[in-house]
């Protein structure tokens, strides 16, 4: 007999969480899988198209609003919610600087890996730095005062991209 688990998704209408929902799904689906996850979408949209192909769906406030960490935080004690699943990059800091608040104040597991890591991931030059210090295979980089130099080294073309943030 299949465990049920329920787990919450942020960020329904992205990409990246309606591949969570979809690889859960999947994961249900076999016949050999010990567990069947309910899921539970949240998102700040309600045009967001996972709300309507979870379980359950609600909408809850932006990342960057106050009330985000309570919202969250009330939807895992309501639906007794066993896992976190991060959707967005936008919602990532938020969850994992509240990590220990919201393990402590729920009955759920936040699936985000160490504060400090998720820094390091997010700034390309710290990103470039560990790899370089760690013998990892990386493309070369600089930082903007260094970049006649890199140029003239290197040559062009060049691909210039901001220190921080997400995407292309």
């Amino acid at each position: 007999m299949k465990k049920n688990v329920t787990v919450l998704v942020t960020a329904a209408g992205g990409i990246v969480g309606q591949g969570i929902m979809k690889s859960l799904r999947l994961a249900s689906s076999s016949s050999h899988a010990p567990i069947s996850y309910g899921i539970l979408a949240v998102d700040s949209s309600p045009l967001a198209a996972g709300l309507y192909r979870s379980d359950i769906g609600h909408i809850v406030p932006k990342a960057t609003d106050p009330g985000y960490i309570d919202s969250i935080i009330k939807y895992l004690r309501d639906y007794e919610v066993g896992a976190l699943f991060v959707g967005s990059d936008e919602e990532l800091m938020a969850i994992a600087t509240a990590k220990k608040r919201i393990e402590m104040e729920s009955p759920s597991k936040v699936l985000v890996t160490e504060l400090d890591v998720i820094r390091i991931a997010r700034d390309k030059w710290e990103t470039y730095k560990v790899l370089k210090a760690n013998n990892v295979s990386c493309a070369e980089s600089c930082l903007p005062e260094d970049k006649y130099e890199f140029a003239e080294k290197f040559g062009f073309p060049l691909v210039v991209k901001p220190r921080e943030g997400f995407g292309s």
